[in-house]
């Protein structure tokens, strides 16, 4: 009895070392004991009341602003700038072109020609380009390199066609050769001009003009203006010459490169500048260079009237300011300019300044 009782106690004890060596070593580890106890599963009669809906709390801090649609904006205004400032520059040249007086005495040609009106119909006119409003004249005019290439289309009451215009001149001081005047209709059919003596004898007449004192003191800058400001030298002679003789007056024809205190941004004129100083930098420092040969003329009364983009309009009215003063436009006509320099004979209003003169 008393051998089982103390076998029985034995195990008891074993087994308690047992229990407590596995505590011990579970709560050292950190490892949940498995509970011994029954689970007892609690039976509902009815479906449970729904509880209340609380809202989502907001975050504390603002979630940073994606950089995405920045960039894409910049980009796109980018390139609506480039865009708009290209297209301007397309239709500042262009008008440049269709003002010359080449162009114009050309056109004048083709309109009083009455082998061209038997076969395109009278009258002739020159259709508008679409998205300019104005004609489109390809190619290029240039009277100190000696070449001039034009091509563009003309209209008639019967059909249409294009005209091809090119002349060169071999030698300084020579007259101007015509290569090619003809136009071709929309049939095919090829109708050479025979105005070409005409054209000849008037290019005699105005070319000596237009090269006057345009002597090239070095390589042309894309063939548009001579280095080494040569109508500012000649001013400069000019200018030496009156003082001699006491004249006083000057009326000096300027463009917006030159520059005056009183001017303002304005895109529009940023634009001119920045493609001439690009593309003809000899002609930007020309004009530069003839600001400063009568500014530093105190005793004389000039008048530097600078002009915007040249065009032959026989309506409208001019007016005289600065530079993004809210008044002045990119273009005037031929005719108004040539009011205005009668009215500041007359006037002398704008001594000793440089106003812009523009179509209003």
């Amino acid at each position: 009895m008393l051998g089982s009782y103390g076998r029985f106690r034995e195990s008891s004890m074993a087994l308690s070392r047992y229990i407590n060596t596995k505590q011990r070593v579970c709560m050292q580890f950190g490892v949940r004991q498995e509970s011994t106890t029954p689970v007892e599963r609690t039976r509902f009669s009815s479906p449970a009341r729904p509880g209340p809906i609380h809202p989502r709390p907001l975050p504390k801090t603002d979630l940073p602003e994606s950089r995405r649609y920045g960039r894409l904006g910049i980009f796109a205004a980018a390139v609506l700038g480039f865009t708009g400032w290209g297209a301007f520059l397309l239709y500042a040249t262009n008008m440049e072109r269709l003002s010359s007086s080449v162009t114009v005495h050309v056109i004048r040609t083709l309109k009083n020609n009455p082998e061209l009106q038997a076969h395109l119909g009278h009258p002739i006119k020159l259709p508008p380009a679409v998205g300019f409003g104005d004609p489109w004249i390809s190619g290029s005019i240039n009277i100190p390199a000696g070449h001039v290439d034009l091509s563009f289309r003309v209209q008639g009451s019967k059909m249409g066609g294009t005209v091809y215009f090119t002349s060169i001149r071999k030698e300084k001081g020579l007259p101007f050769t015509i290569l090619r005047f003809k136009v071709i209709a929309d049939n095919g059919e090829t109708i050479s001009l025979s105005s070409v003596v005409t054209l000849i004898s008037y290019w005699q007449r105005h070319i000596p003009l237009a090269r006057f004192n345009l002597h090239h003191n070095g390589p042309p800058v894309l063939g548009i203006h001579p280095s080494g400001h040569p109508i500012a030298k000649g001013y400069e002679n000019v200018i030496r010459v009156a003082r001699e003789h006491g004249v006083k007056r000057f009326l000096i024809l300027g463009t917006a490169s030159i520059t005056d205190e009183n001017d303002q941004f304005d895109a529009r004129f940023k634009a001119l500048v920045f493609a001439v100083k690009y593309f003809a930098p000899h002609a930007y420092e020309e004009m530069v260079e003839i600001g400063n040969v009568f500014n530093k003329a105190d005793e004389l009364d000039w008048t530097i009237a600078r002009i915007p983009v040249l065009v032959d309009r026989k309506d409208g009215n001019y007016a005289a300011g600065y530079i993004g003063d809210g008044i002045t436009a990119p273009l005037l006509s031929r005719p108004l300019f040539a009011k205005f320099v009668f009215d500041e004979v007359d006037a002398a209003v704008w001594v000793h300044k440089r106003p812009l003169v523009s179509l209003v």
